[in-house]
């Protein structure tokens, strides 16, 4: 599978290499933010009623529950800086949806008895940071940029969760977020640069 995904990654002209290393400092980071966020008791777990969720979803979702953040935030940044329409649209269907999104996410992680970030953990608060001080004249093609890579990297992230993820609802869950993000993915694409 990791082959046919490096192959896939290459025709699009992506080098897998620099995103696996781009994503092993980002994943060892958020690592020890989650052992933290979920080794500790929550309010709710001795009445919890829904199974469990595995270990490989106990790191993501506090990594896509902050991305989910991030977005809504950078969607609201570019809508006071940009000068582009079609940004300016693209940023307040990001707003949109991505709060959509944080809802559903809240709910997923009510149900499953699990704490989640209620802001931006420390990697994508640095990405966000690094938008904010682009230029007026430079930032649609950073935040277009960053919507695009964003959005590919979501849609791996969602597809490998969902291939270790061993409760029914929860595959449900990821299914749903990853059309989603696919149809972000393909929306950022279209935005001229």
């Amino acid at each position: 599978m990791m082959k046919r995904m490096m192959e896939s990654e290459k025709a699009q002209g992506f080098c897998f290499e620099s995103l696996n290393t781009r994503y092993m400092k980002y994943l060892l980071s958020t690592l020890l933010i989650a052992i933290c966020l979920f080794n500790s008791n929550c309010k709710t777990c001795n009445t919890c009623k829904y199974g469990g969720l595995d270990s490989v979803a106990k790191v993501f979702l506090p990594i896509a529950g902050s991305r989910c953040i991030m977005e809504i935030e950078m969607g609201k940044l570019a809508t006071t800086v940009t000068k582009s329409k079609d940004v300016r649209g693209f940023a307040d269907t990001m707003i949109k949806e991505h709060s959509d999104a944080l809802r559903e996410y809240h709910e997923l992680m009510d149900r499953y008895c699990q704490k989640y970030p209620l802001k931006m953990l420390p990697f994508e608060q640095k990405l966000y940071d690094s938008l904010k001080m682009k230029p007026a004249d430079s930032f649609d093609k950073a935040y277009i940029g960053r919507m695009v890579s964003d959005h590919l990297d979501a849609i791996n992230q969602f597809g490998l969760a969902y291939t270790y993820a061993t409760d029914s609802f929860y595959k449900a869950w990821l299914m749903k977020m990853k059309m989603v993000v696919t149809m972000h993915y393909e929306m950022a694409k279209k935005l001229p640069q």
